[in-house]
């Protein structure tokens, strides 16, 4: 079966998008797909990004040239002649029409993965919504789209008709197979450290959370919080935090390293991530894979991935905020609770194993009623 995968990017930057993209090449890399002739086409990465191209598979750079990406798309279109092609973001789904055109039997697929799906007043400033033409193209000249949540797909039916027979879900990974997840300790001591990880956007709640700590070190004067990530809010929260007093609390550590992120996770009690626009929040399968519980917003794709497995609350209401953090640091045993929940859920649900067995029955159903 011949896949060609074309995406924005994978490997040049590091958010959720990215990470889901790259559990789908590793997927398509791996055995643990029966797929054996892919090609990947990637706009911002360069060929040296990504993985060696091998036998039956290849990878792709276009280096941010549209015109190198759009190239090597027609030539694979000609060439390679893929049976399959997975468009890996809304804005790339006008090639879809280019694909009907060239290839009217293949099976075209797109992702929609979070607030870009939703329809414009769900749009966090900074981004831009998709255009008619690629919601057009999303919808009429593809076979399916697929989500990463029930949420992102009920909010793409509301917004823009999508048909249900032309949805599926598809969730994320922590990218990681089973075997690779190690045990956790028996007992942890749970203080009161909070962790964000993070990039420093309006929607993710960060500030929300820096609001709320004059009430919280009331009752836990000992609280910290930690920050890792960057973003165009940095400065301002780090303004925001000086001007309530608590700066000396806030801890900003900027982008780091895999060894640095480890410690972070270990290190850290409670995770906390009041965002707004959450398509998934594959940082809290992260959380969990450490053991750690874990706070989300309640209006987007966060508390569908949460269950009851962590703690829900208004990402809006800074008082409903500090009182699910001082829940957690008050009880001790409610927290190692929840963090063994969800590292269970993240062992059933969210391993690389479960992911590519998920897509590769996606990929083989999508051409057998032909």
């Amino acid at each position: 079966m011949k896949v060609l995968f074309v995406i924005l990017g994978a490997y040049s930057k590091t958010g959720g998008i990215e990470k889901f993209n790259r559990s789908i090449i590793e997927c398509l890399w791996s055995d643990l797909t029966n797929i054996n002739n892919v090609v990947i086409i990637s706009l911002w990465d360069s060929a040296k990004d990504g993985p060696k191209s091998s036998s039956g598979r290849t990878f792709l750079g276009a280096n941010r040239s549209k015109i190198v990406f759009l190239r090597e798309f027609l030539r694979a279109m000609i060439i390679f002649r893929p049976r399959i092609i997975i468009y890996g973001h809304l804005f790339l789904s006008p090639l879809a029409i280019l694909g009907k055109i060239l290839l009217p039997h293949s099976k075209q697929h797109v992702i929609a993965y979070g607030f870009e799906a939703w329809g414009k007043e769900f749009t966090p400033p900074g981004y831009r919504s998709p255009t008619l033409l690629e919601i057009w193209a999303a919808i009429k000249a593809c076979d399916s789209v697929v989500s990463i949540s029930e949420f992102t797909r009920n909010r793409m039916k509301k917004a823009y008709n999508l048909p249900h027979e032309k949805s599926f879900i598809l969730p994320c990974t922590i990218g990681l197979q089973r075997k690779e997840i190690k045990e956790l300790p028996e007992k942890r001591t749970r203080g009161c450290r909070l962790l964000t990880v993070s990039r420093l956007d309006t929607y993710k709640g960060v500030d929300k959370v820096i609001q709320a700590l004059p009430a919280i070190i009331q009752d836990f004067p000992e609280v910290e919080y930690w920050v890792v990530g960057d973003g165009p809010s940095k400065r301002e929260w780090q303004m925001l935090a000086a001007e309530l007093g608590v700066d000396d609390r806030v801890h900003f550590w900027g982008k780091v390293d895999e060894q640095m992120l480890i410690r972070a996770y270990s290190e850290a009690d409670i995770f906390v991530l009041p965002s707004t626009a959450e398509g998934f929040g594959i940082v809290f399968l992260e959380a969990w894979q450490y053991g750690l519980p874990v706070i989300g917003g309640n209006i987007d794709a966060s508390a569908e991935v949460i269950d009851s497995c962590g703690i829900a609350v208004d990402p809006t209401d800074i008082r409903a905020i500090a009182n699910a953090i001082k829940d957690l640091c008050r009880d001790k045993e409610k927290s190692q609770m929840l963090g063994r929940l969800g590292y269970e859920r993240l062992l059933r649900n969210y391993t690389l194993d479960a992911f590519c067995n998920n897509l590769s029955n996606f990929l083989c159903s999508s051409i057998v009623d032909e």
